[in-house]
């Protein structure tokens, strides 16, 4: 290897020197000239490398303008100092003796700065570093972009992923775990008809085996226009809290059996069997009068009730009205049968009240009264008389009458 020592090799271009390339003499030094034999631009030595010592620099410009240094003193880099330095359009700047890394200023293309390669990483051991900003200065509206690009050279399909974002930290053992993670992935392929899928990710586990599990999904519908179906929680023990008002603009819908809970109640009843409110029903309920056996022919515009059932507890209403006592014609105790759900089977479970209205009746004595109630395990309504101080007594097709009819409307307690 030639060395260079001294602290001038020149003083001005015409005065650089060169050895020649055919080897020789190292104290032999000739002028290194262009192509043209004309101006001369550089040193070349003839052997096979070069060397500036540690903490030299190798000047450019007639002012020394800018200079390369290896500082060996400092922490063994190698040093840049003056004006810019610059790598044109489209030239790469090459890592690794593969180029297994490059950079490059794609002037052809986006005028992008283009890095190609493999893993990047950025350290700090200082805390709460490193930082990366992403920082647009124009007075716009219009904010910059992080953009995630999966381009696999051939046809998009369902489950593709577009992106991932994950984190990972110490557990306990000092082993660098997967804590969480965010996925972008295609929901739906076909041309023209794209919908998008992105998932949130935390770690959870059995007590043995630690996995990341998506607690919150984002997933877009396909061909139906502004719709996006949101997952939140992870099997029937995730619990979701909302620490303010929750406003929903559509419906809430309960899988069967589940409900609204009512555990956070501080002070229930002693009495108390369950808090979950998980049953709300409405509808229409088709009432037949007979005696059990032969129903009476009814009133196609006096037929039908309302019912509206909340947890156990159906509330139904009606104005049941006949044109006929059936054929064969009813005798003996009637009831009113229909009643949407089969009445809970124990004597808490009664419940009746008093007809509002009748009309066409043949009870036995002015100021007679009717009362009903439904008949536990069954679905049916026992009507009576209050006929006697004593009680009541079951209501006879004879008092009812062909075109007769009664109000009725009472809470009761479902199966």
């Amino acid at each position: 290897m030639a060395t260079l020592t001294g602290s001038t090799i020149a003083s001005s271009y015409d005065q650089l020197l060169c050895l020649p390339s055919g080897g020789g003499n190292t104290t032999t030094l000739v002028a290194l000239t262009d192509g043209n034999a004309a101006n001369t631009f550089c040193l070349q030595l003839a052997t096979t490398s070069a060397l500036i010592v540690d903490d030299a620099k190798l000047y450019f410009g007639t002012g020394s303008d800018a200079s390369f240094e290896y500082d060996e003193d400092g922490n063994d880099v190698l040093l840049y100092d003056g004006a810019n330095f610059r790598i044109n359009d489209d030239t790469q700047l090459q890592f690794g003796a593969a180029a297994d890394w490059t950079v490059e200023y794609d002037e052809d293309g986006n005028d992008d700065l283009v890095f190609t390669g493999s893993d990047m990483a950025i350290e700090s051991s200082t805390s709460a570093k490193p930082l990366v900003i992403i920082k647009n200065t124009t007075n716009d509206t219009t904010a910059p972009t992080l953009r995630f690009v999966m381009d696999k050279g051939a046809a998009g399909a369902d489950g593709d992923d577009c992106g991932t974002i994950e984190f990972y930290g110490d557990d306990a053992g000092e082993n660098q775990t997967a804590f969480a993670k965010i996925v972008a992935e295609v929901s739906e392929a076909d041309e023209t008809d794209e919908a998008g899928k992105l998932s949130f990710y935390v770690a959870e586990s059995d007590g043995t085996n630690t996995a990341l599990t998506a607690g919150l999904v984002l997933e877009g519908e396909h061909a139906t226009d502004g719709e996006i179906d949101v997952t939140i929680g992870a099997g029937a023990s995730s619990t979701t809290t909302v620490a303010g008002d929750l406003s929903v603009a559509g419906d809430v819908i309960m899988a069967d059996g589940k409900g609204i809970d009512f555990a956070a109640d501080a002070s229930p009843s002693a009495g108390m069997t369950a808090e979950i409110l998980d049953d709300y029903e409405e509808g229409t309920w088709d009432a037949v009068v007979t005696d059990g056996t032969n129903p009476m022919t009814m009133n196609g515009s006096c037929d039908t009730g309302y019912y509206t059932k909340v947890g156990n507890l159906v509330t139904v209403s009606g104005l049941f009205i006949t044109t006929s006592l059936g054929d064969p014609a009813a005798s003996g105790a009637i009831r009113i049968t229909g009643l949407p759900f089969t009445v809970a089977n124990n004597n808490a479970a009664y419940s009746g009240g008093g007809a509002t209205y009748g009309e066409s009746l043949d009870l036995a004595a002015a100021g007679h009264t009717i009362g009903y109630y439904g008949a536990t395990n069954n679905t049916f309504i026992v009507i009576n008389v209050w006929d006697a101080t004593a009680g009541i007594s079951g209501m006879l097709a004879s008092e009812w009458t062909a075109d007769g009819g009664i109000m009725i409307g009472f809470t009761y307690r479902a199966a």
